[in-house]
């Protein structure tokens, strides 16, 4: 039976997720004569009906991409982005909790997403901008951030977070701005101050702790990373800006985060 269920799975993902067409006399084939086309056809129906037709239902960052859409029209392009990758890579560590399995992927979408926002300046995502992206949540989804659900999904997200990093306290999203613009200021002040042959300007920006920066959007952090959509790019970012984040060694190195990897 257990072999029976097995291909008659396979058979079920091949029709949903792969183009290439596949007779089920070659998938009872590969069970040597134990089950035929039919039976496979019969355990296919059986499955379908306990799963009340349920077959392909959208992921956690399925809903993150589609709440998305629900920010301002005036959300700057490079916010939205920040907010779908980091927000992606929260859904990623919860595949790794089977805490998140009884919850609906909505909730758990809904939960990164404010998780992120928390951690976002309000110069980069005003205030105005996050209420109105609750209401129209509210009204069009039904999700409201205080429910209990919601609550529950986003301290439990915090704590894996805090859990898989091994480390606290990390400057958050805000303090880690203001940081940038003071050392660009400093940057642009001892610039100015060297054209004009001043000697000053070898003091400015020479605190190894802030990296070297070579353009304005650039996260001041030893070894710092530009967008990408690779996981290895979110987790630089998280390590740069969260408070819940850690260093970006000992986020790879731990076995929760090597579950998504």
């Amino acid at each position: 039976m257990a072999l029976l269920t097995s291909l008659t799975t396979l058979q079920i993902a091949i029709k949903l997720h792969d183009s290439k067409k596949i007779k089920i006399s070659t998938l009872a084939n590969l069970s040597r004569g134990q089950f035929g086309p039919q039976d496979i056809e019969e355990m296919e129906w059986k499955i379908i009906m306990a799963l009340n037709w349920k077959l392909h239902p959208p992921t956690q960052y399925a809903f993150v991409s589609h709440l998305l859409l629900f920010l301002p029209v005036e959300t700057n392009s490079a916010v939205r982005k920040d907010l779908l990758e980091l927000s992606r890579y929260l859904t990623e560590l919860a595949i790794c909790d089977s805490y998140f399995v009884a919850e609906n992927n909505s909730t758990v979408a809904f939960a990164a997403v404010l998780n992120v926002m928390d951690e976002m300046n309000y110069t980069r995502l005003s205030a105005g901008t996050r209420e109105r992206f609750l209401l129209v949540i509210r009204d069009s989804i039904g999700l409201q951030h205080r429910s209990p659900r919601v609550v529950a999904a986003r301290q439990r997200l915090k704590t894996m977070f805090s859990a898989s990093s091994g480390q606290r306290g990390v400057p958050s999203f805000a303090s880690q701005q203001e940081t940038n613009n003071e050392n660009d200021s400093s940057s642009m002040a001892g610039n100015s101050m060297s054209s004009a042959g001043s000697n000053i300007s070898s003091n400015n920006c020479s605190d190894g702790r802030y990296g070297h920066r070579t353009r304005a959007n650039s996260f001041d952090s030893v070894g710092s990373c530009r967008y990408s959509p690779s996981p290895a790019h979110r987790r630089c970012v998280l390590t740069s800006v969260s408070p819940l984040a850690a260093s970006h060694s000992r986020l790879s190195s731990s076995p929760m985060v090597a579950g998504v990897q």
